[in-house]
């Protein structure tokens, strides 16, 4: 048994430090019950998920690490396993993620041990129930269409969607294969495999022909081959024409340029010198010139200036004096603008002050003003005194108003408890009656009893029902002289014996039609002209041997004659029966061929014999049985195996009945007991068990409801007279605090102000003392402003003085205009000093300047001598523009050369040689116009060998069409492949379809055999909480037979049956948690407790039901621990009526 103690969401989702105390266990058959209520958002959901993480760690894509990064979460709890508390921490980190209390690392084994091997997932749809659950859960037994095997099964297996899975199952099952259909797979298949096959047929040739398609293919190859030869050769001629013909100017071009090169042998065959850069140079050189007179003119002009300015240096130090005085300038200048308004503003507050004491305090003008200006502290505490004066009146007010209240209510109360007295109702002793009797037990074993027997009786009826064939009914259920198990050997027999004989039969029509073939096939062979078979070779032979034998008795012409004729005779039929050996060996295989195919007829007409009286004798055993069995009508073999399994399904209906009767018999008896018993106390007219039991509990709970009422009346009564006593002593405690408070007031007021001052007048406001506190401190600042601005007034006044008489200024009387003249003069000293400093510096920059441009005039100078040496004496190379001129020719000569080279290679290239001599020789006397005439010539006859090319081409592609179409494309091949592709997919589209329906076989009868095991206690608890979860508008759910499996019947309070999938909306969903509910009771009695999870699945519930569905949320807390999650404060409301200490609440903060 697990049971959550503690979970602490450290750092998860928005959760910092949350802890939910789910406290000690109850025991003793209490309910663990609880409820966590918060907000939306607040969190709810995320608590289930933080627990989930705890059981099985975080997954690598975490949705809640959107406030803490996913490294950082963590999640621990206590849990109570098996009656010990163990801590337990998760970590985000790889396994081992999990810690005990101590920090040590845990394999998830320690915590999966605990589990029963549930995997998370299985968590999910077992235990954690949710609003998407629940609508998926009423969806499923919707598609189930009320099937109770699909229903208990999904469950107790938390499988929501199990209906879904085995259609589709199904579904993709009948898309591979269903019989009789076009558009399965395997039907696909086996068109195309038709039509492949079909097309191998249609593609195969003979070898003979294959053969002459062969032979045509080479000879077309050979003549390509020999025209293409010829082809090539007048190609080769005709290039070489056009070699010659483009190699004249060539020559030519050659011979031109070794005369121009003539007069520069001596010039560099190579020259590094760029003319761009000379160009640059020759720029540069002038830009260098031009420079130089510049700056000469430049510098001396800026000398002069120099010499001609005036410095005082004397008068520097002025400037940080100044300075240093600007401050106490301005603060001069501002006094002289402000010192007036500020004298002038000091007089009003002073006025505005005397008005205050006089309009709001009521005291005369003369009065000394610091006697009013309160202190800070005094003002708080006249403020305090003040307020909680007034605060303890506005109490006192308002509790003689809530005693006045309770008064009214005291009296209301009083009249409802002597109305619920008048009304009491006449107590009827049933409550011995009920204990005795047990009756919520009694009445749960006596519905389980009438249930179970009406639906074993409903079966057995539904079995002999079944038995009906061809207008033959029962009223008992027959007997038979064959079990099932022989009558479905002996069809077995029979329909094996059935193949055997269609086989046989099949072979036999074979062995007829080839019969047929093979003496066709031999008349065939005799009717051919010249053909002597060995009957007729053995007539000639023997005719001649009796000639002989004639002649040789006469010796005669005549016989001699005979004899010579029959001779002649014989050797020509010897001579055809060679020249026809092949057609005589055919014959004979024919006809040994057919007298073994006439054999083998015989033997297989006597075992089509045998095999129909042997499958015949079986036939009449099971006629006779079904005989036996009542059934007058003639019925197949294969309906009688049937009807005999509907006989045993009724034989076994009807002993389960009977077994039933007799287990439930105890209870039918103390059930009719407690009848008797009921109809002498409850007046009704039905006498039905359900009925009585019901209208005795309701009288039994109106009594107790009304006695409930009383007493929370007459604690309602008690309750109000008490809280009137109490409130009526406060009242007297709180008037004499309001009169103590408003004597503190008046005292501290005599003692904060003078006497003629009356303390009513402050009552309503205290704001004319904090006024005058204001108004006196504005006073002091202006007086401390005035008296500042005099004394820098009187302090800039005597340096200004102090200043002129150093320099020899003329000191006036307005410091101002002083403070001016010496700043001017004290500027244009540092004016001159600035400009002789500068134009020092700039004359120094400018004759740096002139040193560097020298220098580069040097520079290029030096350049342009070592560039001249590389010309040959006589060349002009004094200057840079005669230098640009010589190494402009020098380009033009290399590159005269370079061309020169480039067309001696291109020359000897086009006439293949390697020799410029060589070339002259193979060129001499040749001419552009004898050229052209003999590449004319060659054109003309490469026209015709052209079109000799192309039809040898066209023939050869015909050929080789004709020859691929049978076996150079490989399509035979590709198809025969093809072929044995779709051989494997059917292979593969069969066994896939075969595991799918045995699959879904398989898991029809897993959920059947489920059904059956469970189907009495899982339908008894679901039974016990639908009915509690609707308020008995359902009180009993049964089942029906629906060919192969039952379906789920609810029986509302009048009776009437209807259908899972005909319910509500609402109503299906509380089914799905009343089948959740029993799956986790079956959970339970099985020894597994795990804490079952609910979130906020009451929805779409009304609140009768909701109180209901909140019992059954407190009785499977008695089972293991149940928690609900919820945003809704009225399902907490109701929890806490129906369940009262039976719930906790734990609540979430926003």
């Amino acid at each position: 048994m697990m049971r959550l103690r503690q979970l602490n969401l450290e750092l998860f989702g928005g959760f910092t430090g949350q802890t939910f105390d789910f406290g000690p266990g109850r025991g003793d058959g209490a309910s663990d019950f609880h409820i966590i209520v918060g907000p939306n958002e607040a969190g709810k959901t995320t608590t289930m998920e933080g627990y989930l993480r705890l059981l099985y760690g975080f997954p690598h894509r975490e949705p809640y690490d959107f406030l803490h990064q996913r490294k950082n979460l963590r999640v621990s709890g206590l849990l109570n396993i098996d009656g010990t508390e163990t801590e337990f921490t998760r970590l985000p980190t790889r396994d081992p993620s999990l810690r005990d209390a101590h920090g040590t690392e845990l394999p998830d084994s320690a915590m999966q041990a605990h589990l029963i091997g549930l995997s998370e997932e299985d968590y999910r749809n077992l235990l954690c129930l949710d609003d998407l659950t629940i609508e998926k859960g009423g969806e499923e037994i919707a598609r189930a269409k009320g099937d109770i095997g699909r229903l208990l099964f999904s469950a107790a297996a938390g499988i929501s969607e199990l209906s879904d899975v085995l259609d589709r199952v199904r579904e993709e099952a009948d898309d591979l294969f269903r019989k009789r259909s076009s558009k399965t797979r395997f039907a696909r298949l086996k068109r195309e495999y038709s039509e492949v096959d079909r097309q191998i047929r249609e593609l195969d040739v003979s070898a003979t022909q294959y053969r002459k398609l062969k032979q045509a293919s080479d000879t077309a190859h050979e003549e390509e081959d020999r025209v293409s030869e010829s082809r090539k050769a007048s190609f080769e001629a005709r290039a070489q024409l056009e070699a010659r013909g483009n190699a004249l100017p060539l020559l030519a071009e050659i011979d031109e340029l070794d005369a121009k090169l003539t007069p520069f042998r001596d010039w560099p065959a190579h020259l590094d010198i760029d003319p761009e850069a000379l160009v640059k140079m020759l720029i540069d050189q002038a830009k260098a010139q031009n420079s130089e007179r510049a700056l000469v003119e430049e510098i001396d002009a800026m000398r002069e200036t120099l010499a001609g300015i005036e410095r005082h240096p004397e008068h520097l130090t002025l400037e940080r004096e100044l300075e240093d005085l600007d401050s106490l300038r301005s603060r001069y200048a501002t006094a002289e603008v402000d010192l007036d308004k500020r004298r002038g503003a000091l007089s009003r507050i002073v006025e505005d002050m005397r008005q205050v004491i006089t309009r709001d305090l009521g005291a005369s003008g003369d009065v000394d003003l610091g006697q009013l200006v309160l202190s800070p502290a005094t003002l708080s505490a006249l403020g305090q005194a003040r307020e909680g004066m007034r605060d303890a009146e506005r109490q006192v007010e308002r509790e003689r108003a809530e005693v006045t209240e309770l008064e009214d209510r005291i009296a209301a109360a009083d009249a409802a408890l002597s109305k619920l007295e008048t009304d009491a109702p006449s107590v009827v002793e049933l409550e011995e009656v009920f204990e005795r009797f047990d009756v919520d037990a009694l009445s749960q074993r006596h519905a389980a009893a009438t249930g179970a027997v009406k639906t074993a009786r409903r079966q057995a009826l539904a079995a002999l029902d079944a038995l009906a064939i061809k207008g033959d009914r029962f009223d008992a259920v027959p007997r038979c002289p064959l079990t099932l198990e022989e009558a479905e050997a002996l069809l077995s027999q029979a329909q094996e014996i059935a193949i055997q004989h269609d086989a046989a039969v099949h072979a036999r029509d074979e062995s007829q039609a080839v019969i047929a073939e093979r003496t066709a096939r031999i008349a065939r062979i005799r009717a051919m002209d010249g053909l002597i078979d060995d009957a007729e070779a053995h007539r000639l032979r023997t005719g001649r041997d009796e000639l002989w034998s004639a002649h040789k008795a006469r010796l005669s012409d005549e016989t001699a004659a005979r004899f010579e004729d029959a001779m002649s005779r014989l050797d020509s039929a010897m001579d055809l029966r060679l020249s026809e050996a092949a057609n005589l060996g055919t014959l004979r295989q024919y006809e040994q061929d057919l007298a073994a195919l006439e054999a083998r007829a015989e033997v297989g007409e006597t075992k089509i014999e045998a095999l129909a009286g042997n499958r015949q004798e079986a036939l009449d055993s099971l006629s006779n049985a079904a005989r036996q069995a009542g059934i007058v009508a003639p019925v197949t073999p294969e309906a009688f195996v049937v009807w005999l399994r509907k006989l045993e399904t009724a034989i076994q209906a009807e002993a389960g009945l009977r077994r039933l009767q007799d287990e439930h018999c105890d209870v039918f008896e103390q059930a009719e007991r407690l009848r008797d018993l009921l109809s002498k106390h409850v007046h009704r007219d039905a006498s039905d068990f359900d009925g009585l039991v019901a209208k005795g509990k309701s009288i039994l709970a109106a009594q107790r409801a009304h006695e409930e009422k009383r007493r929370a009346a007459q604690a309602r009564l008690e309750d109000l007279r008490g809280d009137r006593d109490t409130r009526t002593a406060r009242l007297d405690d709180l008037a004499d605090k309001a009169a103590d408070a408003r004597r503190d007031w008046s005292e501290l007021v005599a003692r904060a102000l003078p006497g003629e001052l009356d303390a009513k007048l402050l009552e309503g406001s205290l704001q004319p003392l904090h006024a005058l506190r204001e108004q006196e401190k504005e006073c002091a600042g202006l007086e401390r402003q005035i008296s500042g601005m005099e004394a820098d007034q009187s302090q800039f006044c005597e340096k200004m003085r102090e200043l002129g008489e150093r320099v020899g200024a003329t000191v006036s009387d307005k410091p101002l205009a002083d403070h001016d003249a010496l700043v001017a003069l004290a500027a244009a000293a540092r004016a001159d000093e600035d400009r002789s400093r500068e134009l020092s510096a700039r004359i120094a920059e400018r004759e740096e300047v002139l040193a560097e441009t020298r220098k580069t005039l040097g520079e290029i100078g030096l350049a342009v001598s070592e560039m001249a040496r590389l010309f040959p004496d006589g060349v002009e190379t004094g200057s840079l523009e005669a230098l640009r001129q010589a190494v402009s020719t020098a380009s033009q000569v290399i590159d005269d050369r370079t061309r020169r080279a480039q067309r001696e290679r291109e020359l000897l290239v086009a006439l293949d040689l390697t020799d410029l001599e060589d070339a002259r020789a193979a060129l001499e006397g040749a001419t552009q116009a004898d050229l052209r005439a003999q590449l004319d010539e060659v054109g003309a006859d490469l026209e015709s060998v052209e079109t000799l090319y192309k039809s040898a081409i066209e023939a050869r592609t015909a050929a080789d069409a004709e020859l691929r179409a049978i076996c150079g494309d490989s399509e035979v091949a590709l198809l025969v492949e093809r072929k044995t592709t779709l051989e494997l997919e059917m292979q593969e589209a069969a066994l896939r379809h075969l595991e799918l329906s045995l699959g879904h076989r398989l898991a029809e009868e897993a959920i059947r055999r489920y059904r059956d095991e469970h189907r009495s206690a899982m339908m008894q608890a679901t039974e016990a909480a639908f009915a509690e979860l609707t308020n008995g508008a359902y009180s009993h759910l049964q089942t029906q037979l629906d060919g192969a499996s039952e379906t789920l019947l609810a029986l509302d309070a009048s009776g009437m049956a209807k259908q899972a999938q005909d319910m509500s909306k609402g109503t299906r969903f509380q089914l799905y948690l009343a089948l959740r509910a029993a799956a986790y009771e079956q959970l339970t009695d099985q020894g597994t407790s795990l804490p079952f999870f609910c979130d906020d699945i009451f929805e779409t519930f009304d609140e009768d039901r909701t109180r209901s569905a909140c019992r059954v949320m407190e009785r499977i807390g008695r089972r293991g621990q149940a928690i609900y999650l919820t945003h809704h404060q009225h399902v907490v409301d109701i929890a806490r009526e129906v369940c009262g200490g039976g719930v906790q609440i734990h609540r979430i903060e926003a």
